[in-house]
């Protein structure tokens, strides 16, 4: 459905509103449901779908039916996973049924690609919402607030919203008053 969603042209924060919208859980919350004691990152006990959550599902190609693996390998013994060149990636086709075909495949993560050089031009920002910790979003109008509101209709963070220039002002004090601590 995310696929078809993507397909139809809707954008990635939209299918999350969809899917938080209709009560289905995002894959951490269906994890922990199953009895899963990883530390995730969010800071809340409940979590909800986000654009980020839509795009890793939109790159993943074992949708396609294909087993990708040995992207990553440790430093060494005992060591820390590094990444590795998609050229050394093992595929194999055709291990499991596809929820896709391949080239609806292609042209979602295309897509997403269009999208993604679209937002590249914009800066990133410093602010981050004190409910739950996700980057304040800044808009051209001059006000920053939390992206939440567009992924979930019932949050506390749905009235977080400061003037860029109040905020900007806030932190450049905050600066101030550090560095005559060290002076």
């Amino acid at each position: 459905e995310i696929f078809d969603m993507k397909l139809a042209g809707i954008g990635t924060t939209l299918i999350a509103k969809a899917l938080n919208d209709r009560g289905i859980p995002c894959p951490s919350e269906l994890y922990r449901s199953r009895g899963s004691t990883r530390q995730w990152s969010n800071k809340e006990k409940s979590c909800c779908w986000t654009a980020g959550t839509i795009e890793v599902i939109i790159r993943d190609e074992r949708y396609t039916g294909t087993m990708v693996q040995l992207k990553t390998r440790l430093d060494s013994v005992g060591g820390k996973a590094v990444s590795c060149p998609k050229e050394e990636w093992v595929r194999v086709e055709n291990t499991h049924e596809p929820i896709v075909t391949y080239p609806q495949y292609i042209r979602v993560v295309s897509s997403l690609k269009q999208q993604k050089a679209a937002k590249s031009r914009k800066k990133k920002n410093i602010y981050y919402c004190g409910y739950c910790g996700r980057a304040l979003f800044n808009v051209h109008c001059g006000t920053i607030f939390c992206r939440q509101r567009l992924f979930k209709t019932d949050t506390d963070c749905r009235n977080v919203e400061i003037n860029k220039h109040n905020a900007d002002m806030a932190v450049l004090a905050s600066v101030k008053k550090e560095i005559e601590i060290f002076l």
